[in-house]
């Protein structure tokens, strides 16, 4: 989401900041702010969002090799050895 900064408390160094005091304002808007497009995408590409979607995926896959019934050779081969599979 993006958004720009419209206005800003006057602060020196030293000053305290109470606690719900507005130090700054954020409005919606900006380049890439209607979600999609060339902006949206390089934003998703700044976060963890594709490699979580990465994990995800080999999750997944890890998750159909070891279910029960799996016909995968190696999970096969430990399981009639009466042995535990990698986890």
């Amino acid at each position: 989401m993006a958004g720009v900064v419209s206005a800003v408390q006057d602060l020196s160094p030293g000053d305290t900041v109470g606690a719900g005091q507005v130090v700054a304002v954020i409005t919606p808007g900006g380049a890439g702010s209607n979600g999609s497009g060339p902006a949206r995408e390089r934003d998703r590409d700044d976060t963890w969002a594709p490699v979580l979607d990465e994990v995800k995926a080999l999750q997944d896959l890890a998750a159909a090799r070891l279910a029960p019934g799996s016909d995968e050779p190696g999970v096969v081969r430990q399981r009639n050895r009466g042995k535990l599979n990698c986890r």
